[in-house]
């Protein structure tokens, strides 16, 4: 049977003026990139506060 991997990440919280965990999410993209998993599942708050800042949103979902 071909072996599956499956690379969970959570609560990636990114925000354009979080530069620390912006740090830490190339960090975490860099460790993805190196281990080519078959699927990606990110579980948790993408944005930092997305249902009070916008933007917080809108950064999320820009390509990095």
């Amino acid at each position: 049977m071909p072996e599956f991997r499956l690379t969970q990440i959570s609560d990636t919280h990114l925000a354009r003026r979080m530069t620390s965990l912006i740090d830490n999410f190339h960090r975490v993209s860099e460790y993805i990139d190196a281990r080519r998993p078959d699927l990606v599942l990110n579980s948790g708050d993408v944005s930092f506060d997305g249902p009070t800042e916008r933007d917080d949103l809108e950064f999320a979902r820009t390509p990095a």
